[in-house]
């Protein structure tokens, strides 16, 4: 069914790249390394480029648990399973680059959430406001989250090792800001 769909979007981007189309979309989006869940993201990437506009707010609303929706990009990290996230770092995708959404069937796992895809939606949430409660951050830090980023730092990519590094360096600024806080 996704097959279709990108066919279709991809035949007649300016009559499919519809908010209403892509909010449908996101809802289905699981954050795999799935061939489906990275069709859905060519079909994204797809809109923002022919919409001028970007999915990052509708993004915001994604959760990796099935019915249901948050209401931030924190509150989307805090959904993530740490195990499957853990799982991610252990077995990582050496052939993910930045600019690739769809890798060949080989390749493609669904049980490994795409690290481009959480890096990209860490960085929507350190543009957001941050986590007010120590929970909360010890929260997104059980996660495993971060220690994807630490993962990402070996990968193939330079520009994923760079956008790891970035959320690393503002993680830390924003922790240490915290803790200056408190003391």
């Amino acid at each position: 069914m996704i097959d279709l769909l990108n066919r279709l979007f991809n035949l007649h981007p300016h009559n499919t790249c519809q908010i209403t189309h892509i909010d449908s979309l996101i809802k289905v989006y699981r954050g795999t390394l799935s061939n489906c869940d990275l069709q859905i993201l060519s079909i994204l990437r797809l809109f923002e480029k022919q919409r001028k506009l970007s999915v990052v707010p509708l993004l915001s609303s994604w959760s990796a648990t099935p019915n249901s929706a948050s209401t931030t990009a924190l509150g989307a990290l805090q959904s993530l399973d740490p195990t499957i996230v853990f799982f991610t770092c252990t077995n990582f995708p050496r052939w993910r680059r930045i600019h690739d959404t769809l890798g060949n069937s080989n390749t493609t796992d669904s049980r490994l959430y795409d690290p481009v895809f959480l890096l990209l939606l860490f960085n929507q949430m350190m543009a957001e406001p941050l986590p007010s409660s120590s929970i909360a951050w010890l929260e997104l830090l059980r996660t495993n989250v971060v220690s994807l980023f630490l993962r990402s730092l070996s990968a193939k990519d330079g520009q994923i090792r760079e956008l790891a590094l970035c959320q690393i360096i503002s993680l830390w600024r924003r922790l240490e800001v915290r803790l200056r806080a408190h003391i």
